[in-house]
């Protein structure tokens, strides 16, 4: 069985009667103190999902004939969650416009499917931030971001996302449009400029972490 970890050969120490989840574990313990973090697993050249994982864990090694893990530092991955949800923040302001403008010409099913979509973007974001930051070990209390804190832009993001909600349940179609068309792209606007705000924030602390890494 060839094991490998970012590429290069890796002894685990382990016997073929080891589970998956002691390699893993194995692997994360070698990268402590490296500041880095695992990221992927490959069966047999096969990629494994998150959602597959669960099921692999309690799978022997001698099932497989070649394993390999990749690790990134944990920033690089925040970053690129970040960066996803952002272009979906920015697909957003399209979204909300057709969705005004099908509202507007009395076709609220559609404006309705297309405003589901809208708010599956708002939820990606606001759970990309939430996460990346707990993995950076942010406080959201005491950042701040174009002078608020990142407790008061996810406070405000929820805040909209419930106003929504409530117009929608209570079938308000008058003030859903008026938000869809007065009151969204303000508030996207601002979002946008938040999350680049996070992005940068985590940019600078992780070159911050590799620079004091490289200094003897």
């Amino acid at each position: 069985m060839a094991v490998f970890l970012d590429a290069r050969p890796y002894a685990t120490g382990l016997g073929p009667a080891s589970t998956i989840a002691e390699f893993i574990e194995s692997a994360r313990q070698s990268l402590a103190g490296s500041g880095r973090m695992l990221i992927g697993l490959r069966c047999d050249e096969n990629e494994v999902s998150p959602d597959q994982l669960d099921a692999l864990l309690v799978e022997p090694l001698s099932r497989f004939d070649r394993l390999e893990l990749t690790s990134d530092r944990p920033a690089r991955v925040v970053e690129d969650i970040l960066l996803h949800a952002r272009s979906c923040l920015g697909q957003s302001f399209d979204l909300v416009r057709d969705a005004s403008d099908k509202l507007s010409g009395g076709d609220c099913g559609e404006a309705m499917t297309v405003l589901i979509a809208c708010i599956r973007s708002w939820g990606q974001v606001h759970e990309a931030i939430v996460k990346g930051g707990q993995l950076m070990g942010i406080d959201f209390e005491t950042l701040q971001i174009r002078d608020r804190s990142v407790q008061a832009w996810l406070a405000s993001l929820v805040d909209r996302l419930r106003d929504i909600k409530s117009a929608v349940e209570c079938n308000d179609l008058v003030l859903l449009a008026d938000m869809l068309k007065y009151e969204l792209d303000e508030s996207l606007q601002e979002w946008e400029a938040f999350v680049d705000g996070f992005i940068d924030h985590v940019r600078a602390s992780d070159k911050s972490a590799r620079t004091t890494a490289t200094v003897p």
